[in-house]
């Protein structure tokens, strides 16, 4: 009997489990039928809140896959920097059209990812430092402590 009852709280289990993977965005995941968001994988990120595509995995690409023609590749970065540039009038159908875009072609997709994470490193260099103000490094807390107790003192800083 009491092997009965755990079978039974085991079945009520895997039918909770099953019931909860039946419901949610999880589920075109789960059957392989999802379309990967190409921004998610990039360290730039996905910046759209409702955002269709699947943000679970990361785009997964083909094994070496081959490379196009100059013609080609000049073709694709010229329409990817257009739609870049339409991502600042209006970023929901930019986004949308690149996503539509890079899923073409595994070279779209490292073109676009290799723009996006250099543009975020681009952006990272620019911001300025936690340490520094106004291009002076910032005193050290060690140094700034007793520069402070001289002043307070009613010495004059040294700058």
């Amino acid at each position: 009997m009491a092997s009965s009852s755990s079978d039974n709280e085991t079945r009520m289990e895997d039918d909770a489990a099953h019931s909860s993977l039946d419901e949610g965005p999880a589920m075109p995941h789960l059957l392989g039928s999802c379309d990967p968001c190409i921004f998610f994988a990039t360290s730039a990120g996905c910046h759209r809140d409702a955002c269709p595509f699947c943000h679970i995995h990361k785009q997964t690409l083909e094994i070496s896959p081959q490379r196009p023609g100059k013609q080609i590749r000049m073709r694709l970065k010229k329409t990817m920097l257009n739609l870049l540039q339409s991502r600042e009038s209006s970023p929901n159908m930019a986004h949308d059209d690149l996503q539509h875009w890079a899923r073409k072609a595994a070279f779209a997709r490292n073109l676009l990812r290799g723009y996006l994470e250099a543009q975020a490193d681009a952006e990272a260099q620019r911001a300025p430092d936690a340490d520094e103000v106004h291009g002076q490094p910032a005193a050290s807390t060690f140094e700034g402590c007793s520069e402070l107790e001289s002043f307070l003192k009613g010495r004059p800083l040294s700058l």
